[in-house]
Parts: structure tokens; C-alpha cells; sequence
């Protein structure tokens, strides 16, 4: 096959057909839809566009342009566009473009707050800001609309949200704030919403918003309490931690309770106002009532309390002097429960440890701290009362307390304390109650009580006696020494005994008995009388009284009389001596001399002075009372039995009845009496010698003066003593010598007369005569 160069002819093209078109081209659309599209753009811009508003700021801190929002209910609502500082350099205006949609918003009292992390003591809040960084929170307000606005410094208070809205009085806001969480049983039920002055300028209103799950939990007797941080109380006794929560530690919080113990009180309403308490111990006690006190240097506030059984019945809150500066007022809030306690009989004291030489007493608040002592009258017949006064020492126990109440009166208080033992037998049966002045402000009135399951050894004839510490009574001859117990020494006490009798009789309660000031007092049973001495010299509590050489008393007391002119002893005589306490008797004290005109009493230098009783002859009457003499009554001339002879002196000198009349040193009679001669130039002496010594006395013998020492004395021989026997020393005496056998002279006849020599001739000393005597 070949190919050819001739072209083949190609057909010819067809002729366009051109026919026109009629109306506009849809070209022309494009540039309409555009139009429209840029419309739509313009009006969505404008009306997309936002609302630009100046917010003031005290400072720009944490404000950034373009970045930090303002948020509203979590969305955003506008953006900072621009942060400058005001004309005046005072603040800083910050620049906000706000959503067109929240131009509603934006009106006169609309608030504007930054939003930023707060971490303190006080509060933790916006930890969210820490991630999404800090912010500007709106509320909406009312009013016309406005676009400049002044940032609040702090959130303001919610009140959008549902619920119960209280509002609680606080002396001082302390650590709550804003949001600080509410408490019941440590369940958070509600929160601080806002808080302010009060009009007063005293106090702190506190508006508290309760969940409205939980508004039926407030009562009209709710109590509120500030639980922000720890409560710390403590004594000896032990310490107390007491806190709500962790936030509560660290953000504050306030916590509620309703009292079960009281009747059910209605639901609140909102505005209703309560009292914001310190703490729970505060919350808990909820009536207020004033104790006057003398002294305030006790009680401490918040901490001493008054106890009631052993019960806390309310706390000390406050301690203010009182206007006359006479003492004090304690502020009591008392548990409500004790209400019916407070009216006009219920009395209150102050128990605090005492600790001295008489004893320990208050022992308990050595341990649990100073406390106030309560006791409760008649609730029932008694007006209410707000306003006491405290007493001095706790009041004696009323009489319808199981046991014997008794009253000891006593010139004296001693050594008794509140607390000291009643003993009986040495066993601790009673307790002193109280004690006070009587009426005529000189006995002391001691309140004890007696054990009921002792009562019955108390009887109408009992004594009791002081039996504190040691009793030591004696002299030279002897010391005797009693003390009921250790304890009574320390801690003081009273005793008594019940003599037995024929016909006791039971005591009733209030019953009084005196208290005798020992033991030998109160069992000394006799007759008292007084005796009435010039002066007291030797004279004390114990003395002896004694008749023929027998104790028949003693002194119970001494004192002066008739202004400090006289002396006055109370007896006690034994009961065989009531013959002595009649008319007539006579008592003189009896005391050591010693001189050299007499030496009598000797022993009383050991036994100590005494009174010697002489009773009246006859039947003489009664009588109590007593002058005592100044000595000792002349004796009658004693009748001695012997042979007498009479002695004729110059002078009496130191010759006494009574004094001894010595034989070569042996007594061989007494003195028996001496009187002026007839013509009074001369004494007359009567000695007695006894019978058996009556051949010795002849009508030569010679008598002569014994009595003290004779001292010569020359220049050439010297000094030379004489002396008879001490006892003639001592006490005066007579002696006689007889002549020898062949110079003796008959037997003296009765009463014949010798004289007395003032000294003795030496010769006479050398007679040595033998006589016969039988």
C-alpha cells in the first residue's frame, strides 16, 4: 500500500448561527450579591459589636489588655482592652469592650470586682484564677444605663441565692469573712455572706445565708458560736482542744446548735437576729445573772465556773469593780436548765484551796481551779432573781439534810476551819459546817453536822471540846500530854463524850452546846465558883485547889476585873468538894517562903503555887462567889500535949509557933505560943516538950536562940560562923542544955520560966548530962 500526496478536499464549515439573547445577564448578579454580602457583614458587625465601658480600678495589679476577661456567671462577657491611669494618678481606668449582649447589664448600680487567688489565715478563695488567671466578675444591678463604673474592693454579698438569710450580733468580727462556711454538726449548711457595723458602732452585724435544704435546722433558741480556729482551755485537772474543721481553722466559720433539753422553739424567718457567742462554752450557757463579790482576785473570766453538785451550772464571763469600789461584780451566763435555781433563796460562795498550819481545805479546786459553790433554796416559794451577793464562807446545811445539825458557841474560834472533823472516840463521826459571830458579837457560832448514822450518840447532856493540836499541861512534877489525832493537829477538830445518865434525852436539829476549851474541861464535873484576889501572881488555867493537902479543883480561867484593879479565878470544884462552895469558906494562895524569919512551902518551888480552900464551920448557905485573902489565916493556938515551960525574951525575933526546940540537935518540941509580959518589958515564950523528953528540962537548964547565923569577927582572931542545924537556919528554933548530973537542979515544975539566951555560952555545949527518959 502507497500513500498519495494529493490532499483530500475537506468539507466546508457550516455558517454560525448567532441569535441574540434578550434581558440581562445573570452576570450581573455576582456584583448584587455582593453588595448584599457586604450589607450583612456591615449589619452583623455593627450589630455584633461590643460595648465599650472604663471600669476604675484602685490598681491595674493583675489587669492585662486583651487578656484578662470579664466573666459573667462563668462566660465571658467582655475583654479588657486597654488599662491607663487616671488624670489624676489616683486610680486606673481600665478599658472593657462588653459583649453587645450584655448591654442590659451595664446599668447604675451594676458592680464590677477582680476576681484574683486569695490564700491567708483568714481565706482561701480563688484558686481558680491560678489556672485560668485573674478576671473581672459583674453582678448586675438596677438603674440607668451607664458606662463608667468603680470596681468594688471586695465580692459584694449574694443575693440571688435561695435560702435563710439571718443576721448574727458579734462583739468582733475576729477572723470571718466573706464566705467563711457555717456549721451544723460539722456539716456546712450555709455561709457569711456580708457583714458591716452595727448603728451602735459597737458591735458587728453579720449576714449569714442558710442553704434553704437546711433552714428547718435554725430555731428560735439556736445558739451561734464563732468556730474559727482552736479553743484552748486548760488546768491542772487537764487540757481541752476543741475545733469545727479544717476550713474553719483556716478560713473561720461559725457553727450552730439548738438545744435538745429545751421546748421546741418555731422555724425563723429571714432577717431574724441572733447572738454570735465567743465559743461553745459561751453558746452553751444562755442565762445571765450578776454575783457580788468582795474580791475579784479569784475569778478569772471564762474560766471559773459555778458548780452545782459537781455540775457545771454556768461560767464566769466577766469581772467589772463595782461603782462604790466596794467589790466586784462577776457576770455569770448560767446553763438555762438553771433557771428555776436563780431566785432569792439560792445562795453562792467562792471555794478556793487553803492550806495553812489548821489544815487543807478546797482541796477539789487545788485540782480543778477556783470554782463558785451553789446551793438551791425553795424553787418553788422563791421570786425569781438576776442579782446576789456571795457569801463570806459556805452557809451551814439546811436542817432537812439527813443528820444532826448542831450549834457549838465558843468564846473562841482556835483553830477550827470549815472542813475540821468532829470526833467522838477519835473517830471522825461530823464535819464543821460554817461558823460565823453570834449576835452579841462575843461567841463564835460553829454550824457542824453530824452523820445520820451517828446521830444518836449526840444527847442532850453531851459535852464537846476543842481538840486541835497538842494540849500539854503539867509543871516541875510532870507534863501530860493529849491529841485526839494527826489529823486534829494539823487540821483542827472538835470532840465530845456523852456521860452516862439514868434518862438521856435526844437533841433536835439547831440544838446548842458550848464547847469547853480541852478535854479536862469538859469532863470536869462539880461545882464552879469565882474567887476574887488582889493580885494573880502564880495563878494560870490548871492551878490546883486543895484542902488538907488534896486536890479538890483547879482553875479554869483567870482574868481582870473591875478595870485591871482585881483578879478573878473560875473554879471548878470536884464534886466531894461541894461542901466548899458555901459561905465563909475561905481560900488563899499558897506559895514558897523563904527567908529568915520563915521558910514554909518549900514543895511548891516543884509543884507550882496553889489555892488552899478552909471550909466554914456549921451549915453555912451556898455561894459561888469568893474573897480570896492575901494569906494565910492565923491558926488557932494548937493544944499541944507535953510538958510546958515558959521562956522570957528581950525581944520575939525570928521565933514563930511552930518553930523546933532542940536537945543536943534533937528535936524535942515546938513552939506553942508567945505573948507580951504584964508589963510588956519582955516576951514570954511557951515551948512544949513532949513528955517523953519532960525529965531533960531541969531548973538549970538553959535555953538559948537558934535561930540564923552567928558570925564574930576580930581583928587579931579572925571571923568566926556559928550556926545550929539548917532547919533552925531556915525556919527559927529554940535549943537548951542541961548541967552535968551534980549542977542539973531539980525537975523544972509546969511553966516555969527560964530565960532565953540570944546566943549560947560554949560551955554549955560541953555539958554532958546523963538523964534517964523513958
Amino acid at each position: 500500500m502507497t500513500e498519495t500526496n494529493n490532499p483530500i478536499p475537506k468539507p466546508p464549515l457550516p455558517e454560525p448561527i448567532i441569535s441574540q439573547k434578550k434581558g440581562i445577564s445573570p452576570i450581573w448578579l455576582l456584583p448584587f450579591i455582593a453588595l448584599l454580602i457586604g450589607g450583612w457583614i456591615i449589619y452583623k458587625g455593627i450589630r455584633d459589636a461590643g460595648v465599650e465601658i472604663t471600669i476604675r480600678f484602685d490598681s491595674g495589679s493583675g489587669i492585662i489588655a486583651g487578656k484578662t476577661e470579664v466573666l459573667f456567671r462563668g462566660l465571658k462577657a467582655g475583654v479588657v482592652k486597654k488599662v491607663v491611669i487616671n488624670d489624676d494618678l489616683s486610680a486606673v481606668d481600665v478599658k472593657v469592650e462588653m459583649d453587645a449582649k450584655t448591654e442590659s447589664l451595664l446599668r447604675e448600680n451594676t458592680q464590677f470586682w477582680l476576681v484574683k487567688p486569695r490564700i491567708s489565715v483568714a481565706e482561701v478563695s480563688g484558686l481558680e484564677t491560678l489556672v485560668s488567671g485573674n478576671y473581672i466578675a459583674i453582678k448586675p444591678g438596677e438603674g440607668e444605663a451607664r458606662r463608667h463604673f468603680t470596681a468594688q474592693t471586695e465580692p459584694p454579698p449574694v443575693d440571688d441565692e435561695s435560702g435563710l438569710q439571718i443576721r448574727l450580733q458579734a462583739k468582733e468580727l475576729g477572723s470571718l469573712d466573706r464566705d467563711s462556711p457555717v456549721f451544723y454538726k460539722k456539716l456546712i449548711v450555709g455561709k457569711v455572706v456580708d457583714y458591716n457595723l452595727a448603728e451602735d458602732l459597737k458591735s458587728v452585724n453579720i449576714e449569714v445565708l442558710i442553704d434553704e435544704k437546711y433552714r428547718h435546722l435554725v430555731k428560735k433558741n439556736s445558739r451561734f458560736w464563732n468556730a474559727s480556729g482552736i479553743s484552748f482551755k486548760g488546768n491542772l485537772s487537764g487540757f481541752k482542744f476543741r475545733t469545727e474543721s479544717l476550713a474553719s481553722l483556716i478560713a473561720g466559720g461559725i457553727a450552730f446548735y439548738t438545744p435538745d433539753t429545751e421546748p421546741q422553739h418555731s422555724p425563723v424567718n429571714d432577717q431574724d437576729e441572733f447572738v454570735l457567742y465567743e465559743d461553745f462554752d459561751a453558746a452553751e450557757a444562755g442565762i445571765l445573772a450578776r454575783i457580788r463579790f468582795k474580791s475579784g482576785r479569784d475569778l478569772i473570766i471564762g474560766q471559773t465556773k459555778v458548780i452545782f453538785e459537781g455540775l457545771t451550772a454556768g461560767v464566769v464571763k466577766d469581772v467589772s469593780i463595782m461603782p462604790d469600789l466596794q467589790g466586784v461584780y462577776a457576770d455569770v451566763l448560767f446553763d438555762p436548765r438553771a433557771e428555776p435555781a436563780l431566785n432569792e433563796s439560792t445562795q453562792f460562795w467562792l471555794v478556793k484551796p487553803k492550806i495553812g498550819i489548821a489544815g487543807i481545805t478546797g482541796l477539789d479546786a487545788l485540782i480543778k481551779g477556783n470554782y463558785i459553790a451553789m446551793r438551791i433554796g425553795d424553787p418553788d416559794a422563791s421570786e425569781p432573781k438576776r442579782e446576789f451577793t456571795a457569801l463570806n464562807a459556805p452557809p451551814p446545811l439546811p436542817l432537812d439534810t439527813p443528820g444532826r445539825h448542831l450549834t457549838l458557841l465558843s468564846d473562841e474560834l482556835d483553830s477550827i476551819d470549815i472542813g475540821s472533823s468532829v470526833y467522838y472516840k477519835k473517830i471522825p463521826v461530823g464535819t464543821v459546817k460554817s461558823y460565823q459571830l453570834g449576835k452579841d458579837k462575843k461567841q463564835v457560832e460553829i454550824n457542824v453536822h453530824i452523820k445520820p448514822e451517828y446521830q444518836h450518840l449526840v444527847q442532850s447532856h453531851s459535852r464537846f471540846w476543842h481538840s486541835s493540836g497538842v494540849e500539854i499541861s503539867g509543871g516541875l512534877s510532870g507534863l501530860k500530854v493529849r491529841t485526839e489525832s494527826m489529823t486534829a493537829i494539823f487540821a483542827g477538830g472538835i470532840s465530845f463524850y456523852t456521860p452516862p445518865i439514868r434518862r438521856p434525852k435526844a437533841v433536835k436539829n439547831g440544838a446548842q452546846f458550848k464547847i469547853y476549851d480541852d478535854y479536862d474541861a469538859a469532863h470536869q464535873i462539880g461545882y464552879p465558883i469565882t474567887i476574887t484576889f488582889k493580885h494573880g501572881d502564880g495563878l494560870s488555867q490548871g492551878t490546883a485547889i486543895k484542902y488538907q493537902g488534896i486536890q479538890v479543883g483547879k482553875v479554869t480561867k483567870v482574868k481582870l476585873i473591875d478595870q485591871l484593879s482585881k483578879v478573878q479565878v473560875k473554879v471548878m470544884l470536884n464534886p466531894e468538894a461541894e461542901r466548899l462552895a458555901s459561905k465563909g469558906t475561905r481560900f488563899w494562895v499558897v506559895k514558897p517562903e523563904l527567908g529568915l524569919a520563915k521558910t514554909a512551902h518549900l514543895d511548891t518551888l516543884v509543884t507550882g503555887k496553889y489555892i488552899e480552900a478552909a471550909p466554914a464551920k456549921g451549915n453555912p448557905a451556898k455561894a459561888t462567889a469568893f474573897k480570896g485573902l492575901e494569906e494565910a489565916p492565923n491558926k488557932p493556938a494548937q493544944s499541944l500535949a507535953g510538958f510546958k515551960v515558959m521562956l522570957a525574951a528581950k525581944r520575939l525575933g525570928a521565933v514563930q509557933v511552930g518553930n523546933p526546940v532542940f536537945y543536943r540537935d534533937v528535936q524535942v518540941g515546938k513552939v506553942t505560943g508567945y505573948r507580951l509580959s504584964p508589963k510588956a518589958n519582955e516576951v514570954y515564950i511557951e515551948v512544949t516538950i513532949k513528955y517523953k523528953y519532960a525529965p531533960l528540962v531541969r531548973s538549970n537548964s538553959k535555953f538559948w536562940n537558934t535561930s540564923g547565923i552567928g558570925v564574930d569577927f576580930s581583928l587579931f582572931g579572925g571571923a568566926k560562923i556559928k550556926a545550929s542545924t539548917l532547919e533552925s537556919i531556915l525556919e527559927g528554933g529554940i535549943a537548951f542544955a542541961t548541967p552535968n548530973n551534980n549542977e542539973m537542979g531539980k525537975l523544972a515544975s509546969p511553966k516555969q520560966y527560964f530565960t532565953l539566951h540570944e546566943e549560947v555560952d560554949p560551955k554549955w555545949l560541953e555539958w554532958r548530962p546523963e538523964i534517964e527518959i523513958k
